[in-house]
């Protein structure tokens, strides 16, 4: 076999990943747009010594499990990766019971499958504005998002008409809009500024230059306030219902105190805090403490504890009782330190938020030889996506 050759396969599985898995004399392909039970004339991408990579060239057959996908980009953006699937969701949920090996609890579908996002990165190049092609560091250039709402297309296609030499461009939030572009020429942001009512804030090479700092955002009644690079979660009507989850799994009382891990901006530690004693907030980005500390005040909530310390360095030190902690980790997960940590604070239950079913099975082999893992909740948060968030409630044994 060798790259650019033409293979017949036949499609029998799926990744993680949502690529389809055929095999030629047991050799391993990942084959993306390639559902099971799909044939396809497949060319090779990429071969290494135990898989190989390829791309359809002509499918003969279509699963019923097939549907066409509402996005041009498709199969060629690299944004998306299931909207050819008909149930995404029990996609989602196969991977997450095969996986974790558990049993989990249905998973809770988002409530938008399109338009749900309140924050997107696109990458410019040569007047080229969108999303790296597969695999490549090729931009696709696209006119339009189908992950974005309808006002935020408008803001692109706003700043493609009249920015030129751009080399990347955000545009964050929902009602409030905040966004950044960013260029090796110079840029005057007040066209833009001025012509939408939606835009409150707009920087330019990563310094303010026109509006407010900050924008605001309200999950469950609590006002948010975030800076351009303060991590958020990009759902925010799922947002809602994750954090409510959360609130009903704990079955907080008016004596707990919580550590809330990993804690950003504060969102799960103020959503949480009128119904424990005490939140403390661990954060190491200082940028994101600034903004919790900003929304503590904005909501008037007193029982709020925020540090800027890391995570794990601050559970080595912490001697206090606690009764739960939350912890809501990087894709990369918890350190064996930190999962020692935890195990050693005596906490009566753990809350684990995670977007990384891999590393999230890996830390609840070792959690799971002291706590007891009660349920494990999917979330579709990222729909026409292979992610998928799980909440995972455990308590000490």
């Amino acid at each position: 076999m060798k790259i650019s050759e033409l293979l017949i396969l036949k499609c029998t599985d799926l990744t993680n990943q949502g690529m389809g898995v055929a095999h030629l004399d047991r050799f391993p392909f990942f084959v993306s747009n390639l559902l099971p039970g799909e044939e396809a004339e497949v060319e090779i991408v990429s071969l290494r010594s135990k898989f190989g990579i390829g791309k359809v060239k002509k499918r003969f057959n279509d699963s019923p499990d097939r549907v066409q996908p509402i996005c041009p980009y498709f199969d060629i953006c690299g944004g998306c990766q299931t909207m050819h699937m008909k149930d995404q969701d029990a996609f989602k949920f196969n991977q997450v019971n095969k996986i974790l090996k558990r049993v989990t609890r249905p998973l809770v579908a988002s409530p938008q499958q399109l338009g749900y996002r309140n924050k997107m990165v696109f990458k410019a190049e040569k007047n080229k504005i969108g999303f790296y092609k597969l695999r490549s560091n090729e931009i696709v250039d696209i006119d339009y998002c189908y992950l974005q709402s309808e006002l935020k297309n408008n803001i692109l296609t706003y700043i493609r008409e009249h920015y030129k030499d751009l080399t990347e461009v955000t545009i964050r939030g929902d009602e409030e809009i905040m966004v950044s572009l960013s260029s090796d020429s110079p840029i005057n942001p007040k066209p833009l500024f001025n012509h939408f009512e939606e835009i409150r804030s707009v920087y330019v090479n990563s310094e303010h230059q026109m509006g407010e700092r900050l924008i605001t955002k309200e999950i469950n009644h609590i006002k948010f306030n975030l800076s351009l690079d303060s991590f958020f979660q990009v759902n925010t009507l799922q947002t809602e219902f994750l954090y409510k989850k959360i609130v009903e799994l704990a079955e907080f009382n008016k004596d707990d105190t919580v550590l809330d891990l990993y804690c950003g901006v504060g969102s799960i530690a103020l959503s949480i805090a009128r119904d424990v004693k005490k939140v403390i907030g661990v954060e190491i980005n200082e940028q994101a403490m600034n903004d919790a500390n900003i929304n503590k005040e904005l909501n008037r909530i007193d029982n709020v504890e925020f540090v800027c310390q890391d995570a794990t360095v601050f559970l080595a030190d912490f001697n206090e009782p606690i009764n739960t902690i939350i912890v809501d980790p990087p894709r990369k997960g918890l350190a064996p330190q930190g999962i020692t940590d935890i195990i050693n604070s005596k906490a009566d239950k753990v809350i684990y938020v995670s977007c990384d079913l891999m590393t999230l099975n890996r830390d609840l082999n070792l959690l799971s030889q002291h706590y007891n893992i009660d349920t494990i909740t999917p979330f579709d948060m990222f729909p026409q996506t292979y992610h998928v968030e799980a909440l995972v409630l455990m308590t000490r044994q």
